[in-house]
């Protein structure tokens, strides 16, 4: 038998112990008879806490470690957990699964042809996933999670602290009960990487984030289709006030539940193929100098559309542009918005100037597009190009002196 504390006292740097299992392997066979430290015939036992550098090998088994603790593994005090290609880990408890804290760091390393495997049981959310709570180099590579994510409100995958920071390249994650990347309440976490993931059957979204940091990292190389909530949510209000962002298309749609702020003279660019649905009365606010760039596409599924959730009845307040110059809408459709502040879907007003083409402005609330009612170089300035509307429920466009008009001016 593994002793308790086996973990917590080895150093993953090629040391052989007799008759236990070998984390950073021997000069000899292990299939040698004669060898005299052979690998374990039965899945060795992990215990938590883990505090110092530990490498996790492949043992040839179908199972090499298991974790039966009722609650998550600590890895903590700096230490580093690697875990090498091939390794297979299961869980046995709904509670099971690893933390990463304390300034201590992950580093599952998989290969394409041989995976890591992260299990419980056979049931949906058997065990509970892995949490992050530090801002070193964590990073998940070709790793399997199988029926993780016991909460329903959390993931299989969950960022928390602030400052958290974790790459997720070319993983699978399936089987939750909850979602399966899920980002607690804190604007600066951060998935520094995400490549090639394939995300399934979570009964809740895909991902789950907070704020704006991961946005740019997410694109159409990961497969986030068939949960049971098929869009990614931005679960808090979203500021483009330090860096510029790029929003890039995904395979499902984003759900941005709050609104958006882009000031301080930042870009936010929202590239062709996206769908944002965007939650009851949030809007997308630019201001300060800055302005937007919806680079929308003219073949099929490169438009960029801005819209409510499937099903609703409610509406968006819709786009306000105050002091922003140089805004470009181009081949994008902006629907149900105008509620209850901004009265259309764009409102455009005070020193703002923007280029619309082939836009369409349909379902408000009450306009399409509303000009304030300022004059001389306080009026907005706007160029339009094959703008079309439908279905607004008092006009299409408010003109400055209050006047509504079929088109644009």
């Amino acid at each position: 038998m593994i002793k308790a504390n086996f973990l917590r006292n080895v150093v993953a740097i090629a040391i052989c112990l007799a008759g236990t299992m070998m984390f950073s392997g021997c000069e000899k066979d292990p299939d040698d008879p004669n060898n005299p430290n052979p690998l374990p015939t039965e899945a060795v036992e992990l215990t938590s806490p883990i505090t110092q550098n530990t490498t996790l090998k492949d043992l040839g088994l179908s199972i090499d470690y298991v974790y039966k603790g009722t609650n998550l593994l600590e890895v903590k005090n700096n230490a580093i957990l690697t875990i090498e290609d091939s390794v297979t880990i299961q869980f046995t408890n709904a509670n099971g699964g690893i933390l990463i804290t304390d300034g201590a760091t992950i580093k599952a390393l998989g290969t394409a042809d041989k995976h890591i495997q992260f299990v419980g049981g056979a049931t949906k959310g058997s065990w509970k996933g892995i949490t992050v709570e530090t801002n070193t180099a964590n990073q998940l590579k070709y790793v399997d999670f199988i029926n993780g994510g016991s909460e329903a409100a959390t993931g299989v995958i969950y960022l928390v602290t602030s400052g958290a920071r974790l790459a997720i390249d070319n993983c699978t994650i399936s089987g939750s009960k909850g979602s399966g990347v899920y980002f607690a309440n804190n604007n600066d976490l951060e998935l520094t990487s995400f490549k090639s993931n394939k995300i399934s059957d979570c009964d809740k979204t895909p991902l789950r984030l907070f704020g704006a940091n991961t946005l740019a990292v997410i694109d159409k190389t990961s497969d986030l289709t068939g949960n049971a909530v098929n869009y990614v949510e931005i679960n808090s209000s979203v500021e483009v006030n330090t860096k510029n962002l790029t929003i890039n298309p995904t395979t499902v749609p984003y759900y941005f539940n709050g609104h958006t702020l882009v000031t301080a003279e930042k870009t936010l660019t929202v590239n062709a193929g996206t769908t944002i649905y965007i939650s009851n009365d949030a809007s997308f606010n630019v201001t300060g100098g800055a302005h937007i760039v919806v680079n929308g596409g003219t073949n099929a599924g490169e438009k960029v559309t801005f819209t409510h959730l499937p099903g609703s009845t409610a509406y968006w307040q819709g786009f306000n542009f105050s002091d922003s110059h140089g805004n470009v809408l181009k081949n994008c459709l902006i629907e149900y918005g105008g509620n209850p502040n901004n009265d259309a879907n764009i409102y455009a007003y005070y020193r703002s100037s923007m280029s619309l083409e082939n836009v369409e402005l349909n379902n408000s609330k009450k306009y399409g597009f509303k000009f304030n009612n300022s004059t001389g170089s306080d009026a907005a300035q706007v160029t339009a190009v094959n703008v079309t509307f439908s279905g607004n429920g008092v006009g299409n466009v408010l003109l400055p002196d209050e006047t509504v008009s079929t088109t644009m001016p």
